[in-house]
């Protein structure tokens, strides 16, 4: 069965959160309320930055670990890092690149991330 076999009533029913989930109004009241509470006891950012150095690890890792033997250039695609990069270098290869790389995806991260917390600022105390 599709979502397309379903009625209009059905479908509202599945997939509006209003509809789906019993007392929605206390129940988001709730989940304001604790959240408000713990913005005013506890101090942070709004936005975790974790993209940058995750990537970075991946990107550390993938230079340190070789790659499986079994891995064909044509797969290195599937993989959030190149992990045939350590390989070989930037020359020719790099045409065919599907994504920047990796410090140029950092340096973006991190701008990405200053300029949330340059808006944002420290929330609490």
């Amino acid at each position: 069965m599709s979502w397309r076999d379903l009625d209009p009533e059905a479908l509202e029913r599945q997939f509006n959160p209003r509809r789906s989930v019993p007392d929605f109004e206390a129940f988001q009241a709730e989940k304001a309320a604790l959240s408000a509470e713990v913005r005013a006891r506890l101090e942070g950012y709004l936005d975790v930055p974790y993209g940058a150095s995750a990537l970075q690890k991946l990107e550390q890792t993938s230079r340190r670990v070789p790659p499986p033997h079994s891995l064909q250039p044509g797969e290195a695609h599937l993989f959030i890092v190149n992990p045939l990069a350590a390989l070989k270098g930037r020359g020719v290869m790099s045409l065919f690149r599907t994504h920047p790389p990796t410090e140029e995806r950092v340096a973006r991260l991190m701008a990405v991330q200053d300029e949330i917390l340059r808006r944002q600022g420290p929330i609490g105390r």
